[in-house]
């Protein structure tokens, strides 16, 4: 179904599910997110996301920020919608009060109301947008993973990561991946033991069962 281009929350969640009672804590996350970012505001995958990264020991477990939280509410496109519908409201009031001068002084507050929501929005919209396109999680999907100091297996250990662990991606040399925690350690770890979020496209998510 995933491939031929039939992707939905409830396959993506079911999925997940699935995975999560088979003890593949990482590989649920992935297909909750994946599910999340189609639904977000589904009380289900919401509860399910939440119940499998309790699951994922105290300092490999992702902490979510407060912006996060707020923007992940919405779609993408449902935050463009909102600013695109906010901006064009605000230009269609100074053009009024520009057409019509004796109109100036009784739009004023709603001007500057629509202002302010546009602008709230249009900034909302960008650190949508950071968020899916330029912040990429590693969720480890492996049993234990060493993050190491450098891109070598010859490099020292830094420290272990499980399976179901969030880290956020810095930077990527051939094989390795550099990643940060919640604790801001630093440090490379081999790419076949995580899976990347957001993926390349739906699709890919067929080799997320094994």
């Amino acid at each position: 179904m995933i491939a031929s281009g039939r992707v939905s929350p409830a396959l993506c969640f079911n999925f997940g599910n699935a995975l999560f009672k088979s003890g593949q804590i990482g590989r649920a996350i992935l297909n909750y997110r994946l599910a999340g970012q189609l639904a977000p505001r589904d009380p289900e995958i919401r509860a399910n996301l939440r119940f499998a990264r309790n699951q994922v020991n105290g300092a490999d477990a992702r902490l979510t920020t407060w912006w996060r939280r707020c923007i992940g509410h919405l779609t993408l496109n449902e935050w463009t919608v909102l600013a695109a519908v906010a901006v064009w409201l605000w230009f269609v009031l100074l053009a009024l009060a520009q057409w019509r001068p004796a109109l100036k002084k009784p739009l004023r507050g709603y001007t500057a109301t629509v202002g302010a929501a546009a602008a709230l929005l249009s900034a909302s919209l960008a650190l949508a947008g950071y968020d899916r396109f330029e912040v990429k999680s590693a969720i480890v999907v492996a049993n234990e993973a060493v993050v190491r100091y450098g891109p070598l297996d010859e490099s020292n250990r830094y420290y272990t990561v499980r399976d179901g662990a969030e880290l956020t991606v810095l930077d990527a040399k051939g094989d390795w991946l550099q990643v940060t925690d919640r604790n801001n350690r630093t440090g490379w770890l081999r790419r076949e033991q995580v899976l990347l979020f957001p993926i390349a496209s739906m699709a890919s998510s067929l080799s997320l069962s094994g």
